[in-house]
């Protein structure tokens, strides 16, 4: 109960801040949101807010040996549940974005609904035989792991075609694996190196080239930097903060 709540906390206030800040910069810099509909500015305004980088969460939490404890699998519940609702709140703007209405973004929504379906309730029986094998083998041979990644990459394509982010597919097909833990952690140890050593540098470069630090002159562009770093660390740690310290956990933790 208390995780559900800090997570949700940890959401909606973000989310309402982030949004308020979007129709404010609309106001005094229209040209940091260029898009024409101001709602959907604001909309991913707040949802950037919201969003929780849980991969890197999980690697602090693991590297600071937390996750043992009942403070870091708090914190790791809490983030994981703030990521399953980052990602619906995402694929609802982005087909919003799209479409330009909210009638207009129930068709992808839709589609993408039903492949959940398809994945989490149809295709799950046929997981569990990735389960199976596991079990009898006591290894993950490459053509099983083959299969997970063309699976993966299928789910994102599908949800790509659908008007979602192709990411929501392959976080959805991660929902659909087994919860076997020997086979996760497998899974885990046969991935973890290619992404660590090369997809992630790779994302991070990307990301920074798309950066323009330049564009950040002026008294205008410096206020508009610090309400966002206010609206972002602030909005997340008094929410959870404020929550968590009502249910009665200690200041300190």
């Amino acid at each position: 109960p208390l995780a559900s709540r800090v997570s949700l906390v940890g959401v909606v206030l973000p989310l309402l801040l982030g949004i308020l800040l979007g129709l404010a910069l609309e106001q005094v810099a229209p040209e940091l949101l260029p898009h024409q509909n101001v709602v959907t500015g604001s909309l991913f305004m707040g949802t950037a807010m919201a969003i929780t980088a849980f991969p890197v969460l999980a690697r602090i939490l693991k590297e600071r040996g937390l996750l043992a404890i009942p403070l870091g699998q708090l914190v790791i519940t809490c983030a994981a549940t703030d990521d399953i609702l980052g990602w619906l709140l995402l694929a609802g703007v982005i087909s919003f974005s799209h479409s330009g209405s909210l009638a207009g973004a129930w068709p992808a929504l839709l589609f993408t609904g039903l492949w959940a379906l398809v994945l989490l309730v149809g295709l799950r029986p046929m997981m569990a035989q990735l389960e199976r094998h596991y079990r009898s083998k006591r290894e993950l041979d490459p053509a099983m792991l083959a299969l997970v990644l063309a699976g993966a990459i299928l789910s994102a394509i599908v949800t790509e075609m659908t008007g979602v982010h192709y990411i929501f597919g392959a976080f959805l097909f991660g929902l659909a694996l087994p919860r076997y833990g020997p086979l996760q952690r497998r899974l885990q140890l046969q991935t973890e190196q290619l992404v660590v050593t090369l997809l992630l540098p790779i994302f991070f470069a990307i990301s920074g080239l798309r950066t323009t630090v330049s564009v950040l002159q002026g008294p205008t562009m410096l206020l508009a930097l610090g309400a966002v770093l206010v609206v972002a660390i602030g909005g997340k740690y008094l929410g959870c903060w404020g929550v968590a310290r009502l249910a009665g956990l200690p200041a300190r933790e």
